[in-house]
């Protein structure tokens, strides 16, 4: 796949699968080596803490870390009803879908 980005953009861009934060759904944009994505919103950012504090919560009442909590179905869950609050009802998930 050509890249449109010079050798030195590409050098400043990262694959999604290296984020810090693995998350079930990006919480930022990621290039795909056409374009050199745009920062992440304050918006994004919310989305990701409250990600973070909904594995940390649920997970432990599971016995289970973030990490393994977000690898499971009710991480996406939590990921969902983490959208939902940051930017209203776009996805039908509930928090026992989170919670189980």
């Amino acid at each position: 796949m050509p890249h449109y980005l010079s050798e030195e953009e590409l050098s400043r861009t990262a694959p999604a699968e290296l984020a810090s934060f693995k998350s079930p759904i990006p919480t930022q944009i990621v290039s795909n080596g056409e374009f050199n994505p745009l920062p992440q919103t304050l918006e994004q950012r919310r989305v990701e803490a409250r990600i973070k504090e909904l594995a940390d919560g649920l997970g432990k009442r599971h016995g289970m870390g973030r990490r393994q909590f977000l690898a499971s179905s009710a991480g996406m869950a939590a990921a969902f009803l983490a959208m939902n609050e940051v930017f209203g009802p776009l996805f039908d998930v509930s928090r026992a879908e989170a919670a189980t």
